[in-house]
């Protein structure tokens, strides 16, 4: 009797209530939901597909997959050839800038000797 008039034994012994009525609970609901899937799974094994259909399905499955990976190749291409004639524009434009500062030091420095190569300032 002493033991039902403590309050930490009252508390343990609703835990432990608690605790087994969860149980209870997840393993209902464990099993409905088992029974559901079973009873889905053979639903779909009633209307199985035809045996000239399976081939067929498989067949445009495949061609689909090898189209989807064609154009993904193609928007691949395309973008490298973009990327690749930028970068050459862009080689060009900085090799001729390049040449036109050299060639302007040079015609610099046939006019003013080799002492004004210092003070020359280039525009861009």
């Amino acid at each position: 009797m002493t033991l039902l008039m403590n309050p930490m034994a009252l508390r343990m012994g609703l835990l432990l209530f608690v605790a087994i009525a969860a149980f209870g609970l997840g393993l209902f609901t464990i099993r409905l939901l088992r029974k559901n899937l079973v009873s889905e799974s053979e639903s779909l094994n009633h209307a199985p597909l035809a045996a000239e259909g399976l081939p067929v399905h498989a067949y445009h499955a495949v061609i689909q997959q090898l189209k989807q990976q064609k154009h993904e190749l193609t928007t691949q291409q395309l973008s490298d050839r973009r990327k690749a004639k930028a970068s050459d524009t862009l080689s060009s434009t900085i090799l001729s800038r390049q040449w036109d500062w050299i060639s302007a030091i040079f015609s610099v420095r046939r006019r003013c000797g080799r002492r004004a190569i210092g003070r020359i300032q280039v525009r861009v």
